[in-house]
């Protein structure tokens, strides 16, 4: 069985998709609204990861399985909210977290990966590449917080999974930046994106799938970069998401990030991931692009 701690996010629906076409069993644990109904591949049990009583329910759920993989995805993850409310988030991120990892820790489990962020590693200076070896240098409070959470993970004998920025059309009942841009470029409305914030993209569906297979792998490896070969701009994905709502590419304007002025919390302009790590555990040959679907 696999849990999805965070299922009725963004990356969480685009998991259980993966898991369901794969034929897993999931248990989904959602702060919301689940995504996909009830049935006999699927266990819907709502859950906030603060409340003592949801964790015990799900625990109880787990005590019954063996080889239980988790991936867990609940976090406080905008860095302005981070930056605005840091005590808050980090008893989410790091306390909370580590309650989750108490409640389980009687449960057959097989695996469990943390979803982490680029965040972590700070900024590329002159073009430098992040692998898993890098160390730690995160600039804002929400990175920070990233690399509590991997320290705990990895003393408990887990892994980590270090995401760059991810995207793709929602499966959830909310709908995700790239929504917002495709269906503004397809009502002829201009949108101005980044040139000047380069981060290793990938689309929720491919990192699914690499999650999904580096869980199933034998590596022994803690930590995995999941991303693409090459960093992109936001620039580039809006004219990505305009090539998908089939619209003209014109109305996607360059901007920076101190034209817009639309973040309070300091961001690195760019984190440039290496994946050769993640490509060779998978046996991975082809070029992994950013929009590669």
């Amino acid at each position: 069985m696999f849990c999805i701690a965070g299922a009725d996010s963004f990356f969480g629906a685009y998991i259980q998709k993966e898991l369901l076409d794969s034929g897993e069993k999931i248990l989904a644990l959602n702060h919301s609204k689940a995504v996909f109904s009830d049935n006999e591949n699927i266990i819907n049990l709502p859950f906030e990861v603060s409340d003592k009583n949801d964790l015990h329910r799900a625990e109880t759920v787990l005590r019954k399985e063996k080889d239980i993989n988790i991936i867990y995805l609940i976090a406080s993850h905008n860095p302005d909210f981070v930056r605005k409310f840091p005590k808050e988030a980090e008893r989410i991120n790091c306390e909370c977290y580590g309650n989750f990892l108490d409640a389980i820790s009687m449960c057959d489990i097989n695996k469990l990966f943390f979803a982490s962020s680029d965040t972590v590693y700070g900024e590329s200076i002159d073009g430098e590449v992040f692998t898993e070896k890098s160390p730690a240098n995160p600039i804002n409070i929400y990175g920070v917080q990233k690399a509590m959470a991997e320290a705990i993970t990895l003393d408990r004998g887990f892994s980590v999974a270090r995401f760059a920025y991810m995207f793709a059309p929602s499966l959830t009942y909310k709908p995700h930046f790239f929504d917002k841009l495709t269906t503004d470029l397809k009502n002829g409305k201009e949108i101005k994106m980044f040139t000047d914030y380069a981060r290793s993209s990938l689309t929720y569906k491919t990192a699914a799938n690499c999650l999904y297979r580096l869980v199933k792998s034998d590596s022994d490896e803690r930590i995995f970069n999941i991303c693409a070969d090459e960093p992109s701009t936001k620039y580039q994905l809006g004219l990505y998401a305009a090539e998908y709502a089939n619209a003209d590419k014109n109305l996607v304007k360059k901007s920076t990030m101190q034209e817009l002025g639309i973040f309070n919390e300091r961001r690195a302009s760019d984190i440039i991931l290496s994946n050769s790590l993640m490509k060779e555990t998978l046996g991975i040959t082809e070029k992994i692009n950013f929009n590669t679907l």
